[in-house]
């Protein structure tokens, strides 16, 4: 199955807890979406360790990379960069880093170097998520990934909890946001939230502190807010063997009661696709 082919390219991933980074949940979603949509361009926003281009490398073998970042090595200890030897994959990185709001996209399509239909763009570079998909609508882009798409004042930077992405403008009553909503929703073609892969209640043996600054599910949120998860092992012994299976494969603990099993499978942000 397809999700028997992530887990196994998840075990080999590069870094094994990508600190800074996504994990299984995020990670799942953008290899099914690099799968489903068959892009034949991927521009990624962040990359800080590489691990997001290797899930995308191993879910497309031929599709071109671009990849953006601003600093030559990556934050948050990680010892090194993953890069892509495939010679695939462009790297725009350091001195050569531009911005995603400063490639000419419009000229690109009308000069045929890239096709709007089948891009794919990947952000996750916590900077503010209206501005960049304003950009990216009116240079007549089509498929967005918005990584952290953060609930009310919730972020890891500034403009994550004020970049208005599409969970904190339609999910929350909040007058200061009206105007990102109406744009969204007058400019959008459709909205999807991937799913966990597993319910928060499956941690209910993990006494760790919430992170403050969001991304995490917790036992104990009523998770009225977020899309239902793709297995449901606190239900169902069919799903409860395939998730044991899942951990046991990836040598994680399904009880979550050490912090980086924890962070594997409860690492979640409302990873969400953008049709424009």
């Amino acid at each position: 199955t397809l999700l028997d082919e992530f887990i196994e390219v998840y075990r080999l991933r590069p870094d094994k807890d990508n600190e800074c980074g996504i994990r299984i949940n995020h990670a799942l979603a953008l290899f099914y979406a690099v799968k489903l949509l068959k892009p034949t361009l991927v521009v990624e926003s962040g990359i800080n360790a590489g691990q997001s281009t290797y899930f995308i490398r191993n879910a497309s073998p031929n599709v071109k990379i671009w990849a953006l970042d601003p600093l030559e090595e990556p934050i948050c200890a990680q010892s090194h960069r993953w890069i892509d030897q495939s010679g695939k994959t462009t790297y725009f990185v350091g001195k050569h880093f531009v911005d995603i709001t400063q490639h000419k996209w419009a000229e690109m399509v009308s000069n045929k170097t890239i096709d709007a239909d089948t891009t794919l763009f990947f952000i996750d570079d916590h900077m503010h998520a209206l501005s960049r998909i304003k950009v990216l609508a009116k240079a007549g882009m089509k498929h967005v990934i918005l990584e952290d798409n953060y609930k009310i004042r919730e972020g890891a930077s500034n403009e994550d909890k004020w970049g208005v992405t599409p969970k904190q403008a339609f999910f929350y009553i909040d007058p200061k946001r009206r105007s990102a909503a109406e744009w969204y929703f007058q400019n959008m073609v459709s909205y999807a939230e991937f799913p966990p892969l597993i319910p928060p209640i499956m941690a209910k043996k993990a006494l760790f502190a919430r992170k403050a600054a969001g991304g995490f599910m917790a036992w104990q949120d009523k998770n009225e807010d977020i899309v239902a998860p793709i297995l449901r092992p606190d239900l169902d012994k069919g799903d409860e063997k395939i998730f044991h299976d899942i951990a046991s494969k990836l040598e994680l603990n399904p009880d979550m009661v050490d912090v980086v099993s924890y962070k594997q499978f409860m690492n979640y942000n409302q990873i969400c696709y953008i049709g424009l």
